[in-house]
C-alpha cells in the first residue's frame, strides 16, 4: 500500500519476472524475430485521492520498466520500445468484484458513497463503512493494485513453398512478388 517498488524476492513476483525475461530471450533467439514493444499497465486502487493514486501508478510502472530493463539482456531489448499506461481503478470496479461474491448490499453501499461524495471525502466516507477493514481493505482493494504486461514482436521469415501454395489457393492477390516468383520457380515443367 502506497509503495512504488515490488518485492523481487516474493515467489510470485520472481516467477513473473523470470517468465518475462524468458519470453524476451526466446523471441530474440529465433532468427528473424524482433521484440517491438513491451506494454506495461499499472493500476492503483481507488482508495485515497485520484491524483495521488495516478502518480503512484505512474511511479510503480516506471519502477517495473526500469527493473525489467536491468533484467532483460541488452541484446534482447535493443530497439524495443516500452509503452506505459497508468490508471486508477474505480469504486464501481470494487462494487462489481463484490457482486461477483454475492455481496449485493455492500456493493450498493459502495456505489452510493461513490456517487454522493467527491475526493477526498469519498475515501474518508468509505473508511467509515462497517465492512471497510475486513472486506475492502483486506480483500478487494489489493486486487486492484496490479501491474500487467503485454509483449509484441515481429516475425520475419520466408514462407515455405507449401505455405505459399496455400495462400495462392486461398487468394493469390495476397502474395508478395517474391512469393509469387518463388512459387512459379518451384513448379515442375510438364513432361
Amino acid at each position: 500500500i502506497g509503495a512504488t517498488a515490488f518485492d523481487a524476492n516474493d515467489p510470485h513476483n520472481s516467477a513473473e519476472i523470470k517468465k518475462i525475461v524468458a519470453q524476451a530471450q526466446a523471441i530474440q533467439s529465433q532468427q528473424g524475430n524482433k521484440l517491438k514493444v513491451l506494454s506495461i499497465a499499472s493500476s492503483s486502487s481507488p482508495d485515497g485521492g485520484y491524483q495521488s493514486n495516478l502518480t503512484l501508478a505512474k511511479k510503480r510502472m516506471d519502477y517495473v520498466v526500469d527493473y525489467l530493463k536491468e533484467q532483460i539482456p541488452e541484446k534482447a531489448r535493443k530497439g524495443m520500445g516500452f509503452k506505459r499506461n497508468p490508471s486508477v481503478a474505480s469504486w464501481h470496479e470494487v462494487a462489481e468484484l463484490m457482486r461477483k461474491d454475492s455481496l449485493y448490499e455492500e456493493a450498493e453501499m459502495v456505489e452510493r458513497v461513490d456517487e454522493k461524495f467527491k475526493d477526498p471525502l469519498k475515501s474518508r466516507t468509505m473508511r467509515k463503512l462497517d465492512f471497510y477493514d475486513e472486506l475492502l481493505e483486506k480483500k478487494y482493494l489489493p486486487m486492484l493494485r496490479k501491474v500487467t504486461y503485454e509483449m509484441s514482436y515481429i516475425v520475419k521469415r520466408h514462407l515455405t513453398i507449401a505455405e505459399i501454395k496455400a495462400l495462392y489457393n486461398e487468394n493469390y492477390k495476397q502474395l508478395l512478388r517474391y512469393e509469387f516468383f518463388a512459387l512459379s520457380r518451384a513448379e515442375q515443367d510438364p513432361i
